[in-house]
């Protein structure tokens, strides 16, 4: 098809579309590429995978130490990061969500799967720190 300059014109269709998209998903995912192969992005991979098991380590030594759920407010949570972390715990079955009083919204105790693991943890602590 021309036009009436005569210039080529092309037809614009699910093809140009779905080219242009693939070209998108193409960049998309070089960028994320990219990104995951950055030492910073790396350093947030580890921060990712040790941050939960920090906050497992101090929801048992707190409920150790109180003999009680331990709420919420009292963790010192990372915003963002530590409600996710506790989430990720609560679904692992790591730890519990039990309702308190007028205290505080929500707290926590370990489950028996958690204080089991938490043993191993305070084991192979042990073991380092020797």
């Amino acid at each position: 098809m021309t036009s009436s300059t005569g210039e080529k014109k092309t037809q614009s269709g699910p093809k140009d579309t779905s080219t242009r998209r693939t070209r998108l998903q193409s960049a998309k995912g070089e960028v994320s590429r990219m990104v995951s192969n950055s030492s910073s992005f790396r350093q947030l991979r580890g921060e990712l995978n040790q941050y939960p098991v920090a906050l497992f380590s101090r929801v048992c030594i707190m409920h150790r130490e109180r003999k009680s759920p331990v709420p919420d407010h009292a963790l010192g949570l990372a915003p963002y990061m530590g409600d996710l972390s506790l989430r990720a715990l609560v679904e692992s079955q790591l730890i519990e969500r039990v309702e308190r009083d007028d205290r505080s919204m929500h707290a926590y105790t370990p489950t028996a799967k958690g204080l089991e693991m938490w043993k191993r943890l305070e084991a192979e602590q042990a073991k380092v720190k020797k």
